[in-house]
């Protein structure tokens, strides 16, 4: 088992772990000859399962990875470590990082050695890693899969990147009159809106709604398309300030709303100039929901 590369610009992996790290305090890392995942796993972030995946050319100019198991690595690791050996490695741009899978005093080790620009001094970061092997323990840790017949009852809207601290406003003036809300997403021929209301006992309700939102697939029969889902509003709150707090670029993104399962919060990370949702770089919160009664 090998892995060693060298890094292009951690910048935006150091934002996107520091939003991991808001969410868990440990998480697991998956290597492969294409892309770098993360995974959350709800026990270890409150109930809030994250995946994120960025492609290896958007991170390192040289990457050799080497395993039994189809050239892919697995292990877990405390997110705060990460990114402290993260935020060093972008402490100057011209700093050269080197990234490599060791082992130190018998324990697996992720280990980062930045070379200073026209100096000698070597700083190294030892990352504690634990390596997964058994393949039941790594079903855990993938993207969750969404089957088609539960999609088929869900709504999703596209949201630009640029509403994402006017969403956090509203979600956090709501929070101060409701411990719980309801979002609402409609797609139509007309129009694709998102709805979000809280209710303080039973005596007023307030809300907010975003119109002319664009759609993540046009309805083709005309028909209109409505779901909605409550979820813990400190959940929402704990996702929008993670993604702000870390100043994650993000080109856009999609909120889609599957009834009585989750709240999936797909963003798309801006890199080398790209707008739009074929971004091959995402960070996806799965948010758990309460039962929505009917009236």
């Amino acid at each position: 088992m090998k892995f060693r590369a060298r890094f292009g610009n951690a910048a935006q992996l150091s934002k996107l772990v520091q939003t991991l790290d808001r969410i868990g305090d440990s998480c697991v890392v998956h290597l492969t000859t294409d892309n770098v995942a993360f995974a959350i796993v709800g026990d270890a972030g409150d109930g809030i399962q994250v995946w994120a995946d960025m492609s290896r050319s958007s991170l390192f100019v040289e990457y050799r990875i080497e395993s039994k198991n189809n050239n892919q690595i697995s292990f877990t690791s405390k997110v705060g470590n990460l990114h402290r050996a993260l935020k060093s490695a972008c402490a100057n741009t011209n700093v050269q990082t080197i990234v490599k899978l060791t082992k130190k005093t018998g324990i697996p080790t992720f280990s980062f050695e930045i070379q200073q620009p026209q100096t000698q001094l070597k700083i190294t970061h030892d990352v504690p890693i634990r390596l997964i092997f058994e393949a039941e323990e790594l079903n855990r840790y993938y993207e969750p899969s969404i089957p088609e017949e539960v999609l088929a009852n869900s709504a999703s809207v596209v949201l630009p990147a640029t509403e994402l601290k006017g969403l956090r406003n509203v979600v956090e003036r709501m929070r101060s009159f409701s411990s719980h809300i309801e979002l609402c997403a409609t797609n139509s021929p007309r129009e694709n809106t998102l709805r979000l209301q809280v209710h303080k006992e039973n005596l007023m309700s307030i809300t907010t709604k975003y119109s002319r939102l664009e759609a993540v697939a046009q309805t083709t029969d005309g028909a209109c398309q409505t779901a909605e889902a409550k979820l813990e509003i400190k959940k929402l709150s704990k996702v929008l300030q993670s993604l702000i707090a870390s100043d994650l670029r993000l080109s856009s993104l999609i909120c889609c709303i599957i009834p009585d399962k989750s709240v999936v919060l797909k963003c798309f990370l801006a890199d080398h100039g790209s707008t739009d949702q074929e971004s091959p770089n995402s960070i996806v919160f799965y948010l758990p929901v309460q039962y929505l009664a009917a009236d």
